[in-house]
């Protein structure tokens, strides 16, 4: 691992500054490095020498952020001041409710306790997040391992889990998209997910199969795991926090390997059968390939089972993801209307939030998006959609500045029309004197 110590420093450092959770898999690589050295033969002290040089060289980049933050807050802040909020949301003993929260009006109901209590400044509320994250654990003890367990099943599911940004929707305009990310449901019940659903099993059966060495490498086991492991930390660093979709994603990267090399070892034992077949050979190895090909087979299985319909349903709303769906579908129509007019888009992106407002009338983002839309349309049901809009999120400062600017819009809109209708009547006599 030497030669390739000085690009991985770089990448690692690089990593944690990007995407905090790298930092989890850092033991993994010390220990790889720690162990790489010993068996070469390197003294202890060296080996420690490289050990701590890697440690101090990998926090250079993110290091180098935080004094960044310092200077830019006031305040000391590793990478990112969310840290907190991400704690206490993923470490509610109601995880359900707080990771269920859609972005928006429900989100920024967290922050009214923060408010509250005087925390307005990022690092303050930081703070306050953090205090309430382990006030959850010290309460609710058994709670608390009951919510890790539930996140350990998001974490697996095949379907992408939908926190911070349902990406479903993006499938709409993109025919890659569309291609790499489906699902099959009944009733709103995820029965396969692609391609995590296939992914997540066969990287589990090929680094079993490693481990046990069922699977032939030509690095040796320890080191041909060393990816694995890596994602396996990763996981475990998510789960302090919450699972989300972009944060899985570089685990499931480092587990194309183990993809590859099962789908590479079950058609090597299917050739062999059909070879073995062929000969009519009854030897001890054709017997012991066809069980050990019905034990992978086993295995692969109870981990589809697993992944799919089992972890895949954990915190499934139907109604809920169908029209958070919806309002996202017609939120980027919207935006794609600004830089051009289509007439087709307008009437789809009309018919989502109508559709997502009729399952969920209680969802105030799709009546904000269409009071928005008719403020310069129809200015009259601009403002029911604002009044509806007040009622489900009141006395909401911002709601009420853009219910007040709509009215002097209307106001306006009237003076200009009793202006314009008393200059057509001017007209009008002037026309009959002559």
């Amino acid at each position: 691992m030497s030669r390739f110590v000085t690009p991985l420093i770089a990448l690692l450092g690089a990593a944690i500054v990007t995407h905090g959770l790298a930092i989890f898999t850092l033991p993994v690589f010390l220990y790889d490095l720690a162990t790489g050295r010993s068996s070469s033969g390197a003294p202890g002290r060296s080996a420690r020498l490289c050990f701590c040089v890697f440690v101090v060289a990998t926090l250079l980049a993110p290091a180098a952020v935080s004094v960044r933050n310092s200077f830019a807050a006031g305040t000391p802040v590793f990478v990112s001041y969310n840290a907190g909020i991400n704690l206490y949301i993923g470490n509610h003993h109601d995880l359900e409710q707080t990771l269920g929260r859609r972005g928006g009006y429900e989100w920024g109901e967290l922050f009214r306790d923060p408010y509250t209590s005087g925390a307005k400044k990022p690092a303050a509320m930081n703070r306050f997040f953090v205090g309430r994250a382990i006030e959850e654990w010290l309460e609710h003890p058994g709670a608390m391992f009951i919510t890790v367990g539930k996140k350990a099943l998001i974490a697996l599911s095949g379907a992408e889990p939908q926190r911070n940004f349902p990406i479903y929707p993006l499938r709409e305009n993109s025919r890659v998209l569309s291609a790499l990310l489906w699902e099959i449901d009944v009733a709103g019940f995820v029965l396969f997910a692609f391609p995590a659903g296939l992914l997540i099993p066969l990287a589990g059966l090929g680094f079993w199969g490693v481990r046990r060495a069922e699977i032939e490498v030509c690095v040796g086991k320890e080191r041909a795991s060393l990816g694995g492991w890596v994602a396996i930390l990763h996981m475990i660093g998510m789960l302090v926090f919450f699972p989300t979709a972009r944060y899985r994603l570089p685990a499931l990267i480092l587990l194309l390997p183990f993809v590859g090399a099962v789908v590479v070892a079950v058609f090597d034992r299917l050739r062999q059968l059909h070879e073995q077949h062929q000969l009519r050979s009854g030897t001890s190895s054709g017997g012991s390939s066809g069980a050990r090909l019905g034990t992978w087979a086993i295995v692969a299985g109870l981990l589809f089972v697993l992944v799919n319909p089992v972890a895949s349903n954990v915190f499934r709303h139907p109604v809920k993801d169908r029209a958070e769906h919806l309002f996202f579908s017609a939120l980027q129509a919207e935006q794609r209307l600004r830089l051009r007019h289509d007439k087709n888009l307008e009437a789809r992106m009309l018919a989502q939030v109508n559709e997502a407002i009729r399952i969920d009338p209680d969802y105030p983002e799709p009546v904000q998006l269409l009071a928005v839309y008719y403020v310069v349309r129809d200015i009259d049901r601009s403002l029911a959609y604002f009044s509806r809009l007040n009622e489900l999120v009141p006395n909401d400062q911002t709601v009420l500045e853009q219910i007040r600017a709509a009215e002097a819009m209307r106001d306006r809109k009237t003076m200009r029309d009793r202006k314009t209708m008393r200059e057509e009547k001017a007209i009008r006599d002037q026309e009959r004197k002559n």
